[in-house]
């Protein structure tokens, strides 16, 4: 991917970026639509937060410059308010010289959810009741995550199809804080195939737990 010399400035990095940007030359883009455009190249999205980090703008000239890539179609919004974020637009170049843009595997299934898990999660996220206590919710949260990254809608679904939000708020976000657990999007909070991973933190606190 391009590096850059400054925030926001294009260099070349030797990996055909420049060249790949050459596509786009008619339409007067800035460096830092540039960068948005190879970022959402290798990660598949952007956001407002995402575009303010490899620009260093604030977030309202970040908006305009995500608009106009909206407008010229390269890029398409999904999400609303702090949840925005953009994906590859119709007239986006195909990304069938780029792997980094296929799609995402993650898309929640909730019928095949529970094939694959180990035993013991198998028997035990059934029989979760309706209040468990969060201590349980937390062990449950890390032990899944240590099996795959999930999304935040496949963990509400395991776990007994709690509210997405409630579990976002009460246990995904503290555990982040946390350091117990690791977003697969870093760059990207937003991003529509977000999912969660245990740490090497998580881990420990886990076998010290089963201990």
């Amino acid at each position: 991917m391009l590096g850059a010399a400054t925030a926001g400035e294009v260099t070349d990095s030797g990996d055909g970026d420049l060249q790949w940007l050459e596509q786009f030359k008619t339409l007067e883009l800035t460096d830092g639509q540039k960068m948005a455009l190879l970022f959402v190249r290798e990660q598949g999205a952007i956001d407002n937060a995402a575009f303010r980090d490899i620009n260093v703008i604030d977030p309202l000239a970040a908006s305009q410059q995500l608009a106009k890539l909206r407008q010229l179609g390269l890029l398409a919004q999904g999400g609303k308010g702090s949840a925005t974020y953009y994906l590859p637009g119709p007239v986006f170049p195909t990304c069938h010289t780029t792997p980094t843009c296929e799609p995402d595997n993650l898309e929640a299934q909730p019928d095949n959810l529970f094939a694959g898990l180990p035993d013991q999660l198998a028997q035990i996220l059934p029989q979760l009741g309706q209040r468990p206590p969060s201590e349980q919710v937390r062990k449950l949260v890390l032990c899944l995550c240590g099996h795959q990254a999930y999304t935040a809608e496949q963990l509400a679904a395991l776990l007994g199809g709690r509210n997405k939000k409630y579990l976002m708020s009460h246990y995904l976000m503290p555990m982040l804080n946390e350091g117990w657990i690791e977003r697969r999007y870093p760059s990207v909070k937003n991003h529509p195939h977000q999912a969660y991973f245990i740490s090497d933190k998580g881990r420990r606190l886990l076998a010290e737990v089963d201990s």
